[in-house]
């Protein structure tokens, strides 16, 4: 199988992922916050863990191989580094502000409390 294509594969199974990880262990706490459950329980590493997988499935799909060969170890290459250290930021980022938006509806709905 060619790089290009395992790659696009790869890119397609961790974009899935990360959205349904998002989907279900996100939105889903949100969704219970809306409808008034007691309690509502979600992990932080959610905000890392999902983006992660989204931003990085969308890279593989954009860019196929040499992405995946950046991927498949520590970056050694100033090329590596060149794709995986953005790819990084971009995800650390992603997850900060969907930790901010979480946080400020859950602080919206009443289920957060001070700074």
């Amino acid at each position: 199988m060619a790089d290009g294509l395992k790659a696009r594969l790869l890119g397609i199974a961790l974009l899935a992922g990360g959205i349904a990880l998002g989907w279900f262990f996100g939105l889903g706490p949100l969704n219970a916050a809306h409808a008034g459950a007691e309690r509502v329980e979600y992990d932080v590493k959610l905000f890392v863990a999902a983006p992660m997988m989204v931003v990085s499935g969308i890279v593989l799909l954009l860019f196929g191989g040499a992405v995946l060969r950046a991927f498949t170890g520590p970056p050694q290459t100033k090329q590596d580094h060149l794709i995986v250290w953005p790819v990084f930021a971009l995800a650390l980022v992603a997850g900060g502000v969907g930790y901010w938006w979480f946080d400020a509806q859950l602080k919206a709905l009443g289920y957060v409390t001070g700074g």
